[in-house]
């Protein structure tokens, strides 16, 4: 199984190489994905004022940003297709990205998106439109015109699972179903138990707004139903 898991920078990468250093196939990369590649990218404190300073607001920005918040240059950005190349491999069976706004870039209009065509079986991201506004819309978008499945699971943040196109609706569902029942603990204390906990993102239709809309999205109960008293 050939799977990829891009993590922000240090200390999250010690982090990284301390918890796989006794799985050998794993290959831990201390770079920046990014949707060209470009001879550097900046490390700058995101956009949530209450979180500043904290490590999970980290974004990457362009090379020559004028960002008041840069932490660091970092030298090495990768795309998706650049790191099939140099691993010689065809494709992906996984696909993580939690990446902080930064898919903006990997699914923006000038990014390298080959690798969508085939080199890659699912993946789970999570949207930031938060940092990146239009980012969360722009990615489904992407994928939806390549006929790639995208799914909601019913949580609490803006997550999404998707399957490459040759993949069928109902074995990309089936697929999401069995990684979301991992991690029931993420829903909401008043979530029905008959409600279904995941849901095909029609094609078109607008990012949900927050979880609660996901799920009510979902499920088709009105929202008010799913808001603890």
């Amino acid at each position: 199984m050939h799977a990829l898991s891009l993590w922000r920078p240090r200390p999250n990468y010690a982090i990284l190489r301390a918890n796989t250093a006794h799985y050998p196939g794993v290959l831990a990369l201390h770079a920046a994905i990014w949707g060209r590649e470009a001879k550097t990218v900046s490390v700058v404190d995101g956009n949530r004022p209450a979180r500043s300073g904290r490590e999970w607001q980290y974004m990457v920005a362009a090379g020559n940003s004028s960002n008041s918040k840069v932490l660091s240059r970092q030298p090495q950005s990768v795309t998706v297709s650049s790191l099939l190349k140099e691993l010689c491999l065809s494709r992906f069976d996984l696909v993580k990205l939690d990446i902080e706004g930064a898919e903006a870039s990997v699914f923006g209009k000038d990014a390298v998106l080959s690798w969508l065509d085939g080199g890659f079986r699912f993946m789970y991201w999570e949207a930031h439109d938060d940092m990146v506004r239009g980012s969360e819309q722009a990615t489904i978008n992407i994928l939806q015109q390549r006929s790639i499945t995208v799914v909601i699971p019913a949580t609490r943040d803006s997550i999404y699972f998707a399957c490459s196109y040759g993949i069928s609706t109902d074995t990309c569902v089936a697929a999401c179903t069995r990684w979301r029942s991992n991690f029931s603990a993420w829903l909401p204390p008043c979530f029905p138990a008959n409600v279904p906990i995941r849901s095909v993102l029609a094609h078109g239709l607008a990012a949900p707004r927050d979880g609660l809309d996901r799920i009510s999205r979902a499920s088709g109960l009105p929202r008010e139903q799913l808001i603890c008293r």
